[in-house]
């Protein structure tokens, strides 16, 4: 039983260390974060409910 438990352990570590990201992939995914976070807070600030969004939608996306 213990053999067993043994092989599932080791099998289940193989398959997170195939997970894991690479440096490079995480610098993609900082330049990700860096390139859509004006993205994230124009949609913030354009869902607004109490106010209307209609006459300040252009001048926030130029």
């Amino acid at each position: 039983m213990q053999k067993d438990n043994d092989k599932e352990i080791r099998k289940d570590g193989n398959n997170l260390a195939n997970l894991y990201l690479t440096e490079d992939e995480w610098s993609g995914i900082e330049e990700l974060v860096f390139i859509l976070y004006p993205f994230f807070q124009a949609t913030k600030f354009l869902s607004g409910a109490t106010y209307s969004t209609l006459s300040i939608f252009y001048p926030t996306i130029k």
